[in-house]
């Protein structure tokens, strides 16, 4: 006997829709059955525009198969019901009188629904003149369509979406819809006809990706307009148009044509712009007032300087990747609030424009060659994350008072010797320094939290020294560097994993004896006489230490105490002579 407070854990035994005998028990029983991944009789309840919503998704020619279970979307009425029905292709045509009865039935019984249309390779909306009356949302793709006159006037009409249509047809009908608050018109080729977005009073989204245009000046009286995207609009030069709108909050013009944002001056309610791929675009004028402004991302543009993100108070996340005419981040120093800055691959020289930027978290700088130094992040005491392989950088200093700092990546840094900056960051997890000339790790000495430190290929490190008594380090990867010991892993209690292939100057395991969490080792190539240095491991799964050169064999096949390992999966060691 089930209660009818655990019934959802009873749906959850389903893999597809829950039976209906059990669906139907109960009003719960019934949400909790539409919540299910698989809804019940095609109905399924989730979340849409942070509104709870019935959304029953079927083909034109599901009609009759709807007919037959209206009792069920009758009987629930704690959300309000979305139907989206799919008509495609000249026969889903023949559909259309069954669902005109449909949605008069739904009316008639005051069941509150939203009606969507998916049209798909048409020839005319005509046919659709009843149901386009009770539609909320209109999607037209690949259709072959001369006009849209059956649009005209829609009052219950709030998003049209033009996608791969073939035709040449006026956008007028879509100004004469007073609800309309979202045109998605996808790859439109004649500029000219766009003007009637225009005298859309109340639009809120305008989705213009790929259209063949060179300003938009038409959307100058759309005072209501909150979002613009224009990707991939290649003939597109500016966004003058957009200059004082009060209320636009998102413009996404990557990979267009822009030359300058100053058609953005005066939208004080801009919270995200993303111009990446406009290689034009030399500087961000235009965004100076925006005081709301919290994402800027500008990756692969051909802008040189950030300086008039100076008065972006909200400003948390940046984005100036690969742009390499980028020479510094001034513009950004002492902003409050700003948290993420990715400037890798691009041409910044220094980051003393970060200075004062106390919420910083996350700062990526790999591959900025011209980057000697790490200045500008002293006493950020909220940076978590610095990502800096493979650039200039020399030394790692100003990394001290970075308390919150978790992960540090120095990989491929051919000009660090040392990782002095870190000793005694109680927070820093991941160090990666591998390929770098770093001759010691003592800077990492007091890092207590530690799991995992990446020192791979480094040939000029000679000893561990720094991980002594890490009680928290899991993974240690050395292979290919010059270590002659490891004797510092003694203490390391959490140890599960050690990697030291290709050391070559390294002749024994002894620092893991006893390790009752290392699973495993990996030690081939290396100058590993014994695994005497293995007693006590009692976790162990894998040991590598085959491969060795002829004269470094061990005499003997294995000492006594692996045999009583039962939980090794592989074990590779030297053969006997």
């Amino acid at each position: 006997m089930f209660t009818f407070h655990n019934i959802s854990d009873y749906m959850g035994y389903f893999e597809k829709s829950p039976p209906l005998a059990l669906a139907g028990v109960s009003a719960h029983a019934r949400e909790c059955g539409e919540r299910h991944k698989g809804g019940v009789l095609g109905c399924t309840v989730t979340t849409e525009d942070c509104e709870m919503r019935r959304v029953l998704t079927v083909q034109s020619s599901d009609v009759a198969s709807i007919e037959r279970t209206y009792w069920w979307l009758w009987g629930q009425c704690s959300y309000p019901l979305r139907i989206v029905t799919a008509f495609e292709y000249k026969k889903s045509l023949e559909d259309i009188p069954a669902w005109e009865k449909f949605l008069k039935k739904m009316g008639k019984h005051k069941v509150e629904h939203t009606f969507v249309l998916n049209i798909r390779r048409v020839e005319s909306l005509l046919p659709f003149a009843v149901l386009l009356e009770q539609t909320e949302e209109v999607h037209l793709k690949e259709c072959t369509l001369n006009s849209l006159a059956a649009l005209e006037r829609l009052n219950r009409l709030r998003n049209i979406e033009l996608r791969d249509c073939w035709g040449s047809v006026s956008l007028h009908p879509l100004a004469t819809c007073p609800n309309l608050t979202s045109v998605f018109v996808h790859d439109f080729n004649d500029s000219s006809k766009l003007e009637a977005l225009g005298r859309l009073q109340n639009v809120r989204k305008v989705v213009l990706n790929r259209s063949n245009m060179e300003n938009v000046d038409f959307l100058k009286g759309c005072a209501m307009l909150e979002c613009l995207e224009v990707q991939s609009c290649y003939w597109l030069r500016s966004l003058n148009g957009l200059e004082g709108l009060k209320h636009l909050k998102t413009v996404d013009a990557r990979s267009s044509g822009i030359k300058s944002l100053r058609g953005l001056t005066g939208c004080v309610a801009l919270k995200s712009v993303s111009v990446s791929e406009c290689k034009e675009l030399k500087s961000l004028d235009g965004l100076s007032e925006s005081p709301n402004l919290r994402i800027l991302d500008a990756s692969e543009s051909g802008v040189q300087n950030i300086h008039a993100l100076s008065g972006c108070a909200a400003l948390e996340d940046v984005n100036v990747q690969e742009c390499e005419n980028l020479k510094s981040l001034d513009g950004l120093c002492g902003l409050k609030k700003l948290k993420i800055v990715k400037a890798s691959g691009s041409g910044v020289e220094n980051i003393k424009g970060l200075t004062g930027c106390m919420a910083l978290e996350e700062v990526n700088v790999r591959r900025c060659c011209e980057l000697k130094s790490l200045i500008g992040l002293s006493g950020l005491q909220k940076l978590r994350l610095l990502r800096a392989d493979r650039s200039g950088i020399t030394d790692i200093l100003s990394l001290t008072g970075c308390t919150s700092l978790e992960e540090v990546n120095v990989r491929v840094c051919e000009n660090i010797k040392s990782l002095d900056g870190l000793c005694g960051l109680k927070k820093l997890k991941i160090v990666k320094v591998s390929g770098s000339v770093v001759e010691n790790i003592k800077g990492l000495a007091g890092c207590v939290s530690l799991e995992e430190v990446d020192v791979a290929c480094c040939e000029e490190l000679k000893s561990l020294k720094g991980l002594s008594g890490l009680q928290k380090l899991r993974l240690l990867r050395a292979d290919s560097s010059g270590i002659i010991d490891i004797l510092s892993l003694t203490g390391c209690t959490s140890l599960e994993e050690v990697d030291v292939r290709r050391c070559k100057t390294l002749t024994s395991l002894d620092g893991l004896s006893g390790l009752e969490n290392l699973k495993k080792v990996d030690a081939i190539f290396c100058g590993i006489k014994n695994i005497q240095g293995l007693k006590g491991c009692v976790a162990l799964e894998n040991v590598d230490v085959a491969f060795l050169r002829q004269e470094e064999r061990a005499c003997h096949r294995s000492p006594g105490f692996v045999d009583k390992l039962q939980q090794i999966s592989f074990l590779s060691l030297p053969p006997k002579r």
